[in-house]
């Protein structure tokens, strides 16, 4: 695992992902398995968390029932974790985005405390988009997998970008995607944590140019996994466990070294 910092200028160019790394998504079954038999030995070593609330967002299609590894995970650190509550994630829509806020403002006037947003795949385009509307009530934003570089214009490239456009015929009209709120760097810290074997996005389009603020972070394994994968869980930990107005990018050292060989991949071993 390492962090990938893209020179200013020259980000990474979104690219198709390979055949080979979407028949390798069947590595996520082995991913959700290590979930379980690695979830007491993680608790124990992580950062516990300050009670701060987090929202977790699900990915394109998917609903709560997908994310509820993550949720239990970091509800048992001592968050406040909120999910979806949405349903399916049918895509970027504007309505969904003002329900989401409004949650979010309410979140923040009952615990009096900003609120981190989790967000895998396409729910990431969501905690981004949001963090641009209502920075003020956003702590940091840190994404699974999110194609956030990927435009309107580029809608129909891609197996999964052609169903997506065919499951949304007016996707590319609708206000938040024609916005590319997403696209743009948040006003708060952000974590990018993305897989070059990822076989449902190209990773490419889930980097973004690396400064102070704004860091990507190179895992190993699936993109469906991502919400089970012991790496990217106590990643997403470290992460959280920041305190507010102090946070600093990701650094492979003394806990975060011994994690960062490769989970659930017997190519590492």
């Amino acid at each position: 695992m390492s962090a990938l910092h893209v020179p200013p200028g020259r980000p990474a160019q979104p690219h198709s992902t390979s055949l080979l790394n979407a028949l390798s998504e069947m590595r996520a079954l082995a991913e959700i398995g290590s979930y379980f038999g690695m979830r007491p030995l993680l608790e124990r070593v992580v950062p516990r968390g300050d009670g701060h609330p987090v929202m977790v967002l699900p990915g394109f299609m998917a609903s709560d029932t997908l994310t509820q590894g993550l949720r239990g995970f970091l509800q048992r650190l001592g968050y406040e974790v909120h999910a979806w509550e949405l349903g399916r994630n049918p895509g970027l829509r504007l309505d969904l985005c003002e329900k989401l806020e409004t949650r979010v403002e309410a979140i923040r006037g009952a615990s009096h405390r900003r609120v981190s947003l989790v967000g895998w795949s396409l729910g990431g385009m969501y905690a981004r988009a949001i963090a641009q509307r209502r920075s003020d009530d956003i702590r940091q934003v840190i994404t699974l997998g999110t194609p956030f570089r990927v435009s309107a214009e580029d809608g129909g490239k891609g197996a999964i970008a052609r169903m997506y456009m065919k499951l949304n015929p007016q996707a590319s009209a609708d206000p938040l995607m024609a916005s590319g709120l997403a696209r743009l760097p948040t006003p708060v810290p952000s974590t990018s944590i993305y897989s070059t074997r990822d076989g449902i996005v190209p990773w490419a389009s889930c980097v973004e140019q690396c400064d102070a603020r704004h860091e990507n972070i190179r895992v190993r394994g699936s993109h469906c996994g991502m919400t089970y994968n012991p790496l990217i869980l106590a990643i997403v930990a470290e992460r959280l466990g920041q305190r507010e107005h102090a946070w600093r990018p990701f650094r492979r050292s003394g806990l975060k070294a011994v994690l960062s060989r490769p989970v659930c991949d017997p190519a590492a071993a």
